[in-house]
């Protein structure tokens, strides 16, 4: 289906307009007035609003991926949701948007009869957005769709790591004891993929040490204490610290978001200012080694393409 939507997924993409994650907690004002316009049965106008913005804010501004996002849900066709979403993923990965905006994209996908391309999206959220807190959400509609689509061990394993992680929100934990019950004894427990390393004490007893007979020995006396001079000691010297940097954005909104985005991951960011730049590092690496594996981390956890910096 690629033309007008139908009635039912209409339907569909207004009730997730409409819903209480629809926007992230930094939305724009604008962009939330017209998103507002959907929920109240306004699509026309909220369509409208919309489209003046995209033509008033710079694409350089963190605002335009919201933008984009809320276009993709109140867009009158499959193609032109698709594509608006798709634009937030592809074009603004680091953004507080993306994965949600992956979510939408499988549920849209899903809505319009298509459950093995929702699950393709859905294995894209779970390889670049893994520590999102939408994961539980995502396992609820990564169960539905792979279970429509026959592959219950696939599902069901999506199903158990949601159980795993969805905390309090109830609603989402009945969604997946729904679909935890349909996967029977294929829901497999949810374990740690790196173990803690076990330090073993050494247990062996340290050998016997046979006494050696030596001759008697006469000690001097001590002599005088030579009092040293106090010398200046230098300071030690500033080791170069290996930083991981995730984003060079142009606006310090941008860069804020990117920042709270990777200390709610658990990573340690700051924002350096450099010219017309706002750049967000992540750690404090005492080797270049060390950074690399860092970079691997950040990259699966945030997405986008991290590299390694040298502090001066």
């Amino acid at each position: 289906m690629t033309g007008h939507l139908s009635a039912a997924l209409a339907s569909v993409l207004v009730a997730i307009a409409a819903g209480p994650a629809a926007l992230p907690a930094q939305s724009d004002a604008r962009v939330l007035a017209a998103v507002r316009l959907a929920q109240d049965g306004r699509i026309d106008s909220a369509r409208a609003s919309l489209a003046a913005l995209e033509k008033s804010v710079s694409p350089a501004d963190s605002a335009f991926a919201q933008v984009l996002y809320a276009q993709g849900l109140v867009a009158p066709t499959v193609d032109d949701a698709r594509q608006r979403l798709q634009r937030v993923v592809s074009e603004y990965p680091l953004s507080t948007w993306a994965d949600d905006a992956v979510v939408r994209l499988a549920q849209l996908e899903y809505a319009n009869g298509d459950p093995a391309a929702a699950a393709r999206q859905l294995e894209k959220f779970h390889g670049d957005y893994a520590a999102s807190p939408l994961f539980p959400t995502a396992a609820v509609w990564a169960g539905r769709s792979l279970l429509r689509a026959k592959d219950s061990l696939a599902g069901c394993r999506w199903v158990s790591e949601g159980l795993g992680r969805v905390g309090q929100d109830a609603a989402t934990r009945r969604e997946l004891a729904k679909l935890a019950t349909a996967c029977g004894s294929k829901v497999v427990a949810v374990r740690d993929t790196v173990k803690p390393a076990v330090v073993q004490a050494d247990t062996a007893l340290p050998k016997a040490v046979t006494p050696v007979a030596t001759a008697p020995v006469t000690v001097p006396p001590p002599a005088a204490p030579t009092v040293a001079k106090p010398e200046s000691t230098p300071p030690p010297a500033r080791m170069p610290a290996w930083r991981v940097q995730v984003i060079a954005a142009k606006t310090p909104a941008e860069a804020d978001a990117q920042l709270l985005r990777a200390k709610r991951a658990g990573f340690d960011a700051i924002v350096v200012r450099e010219g017309d730049f706002h750049k967000v590092r992540v750690g404090s690496y005492a080797s270049r080694a060390d950074a690399v594996a860092a970079a691997t981390r950040v990259k699966a956890t945030l997405g986008g393409q991290p590299f390694v910096v040298r502090d001066p």
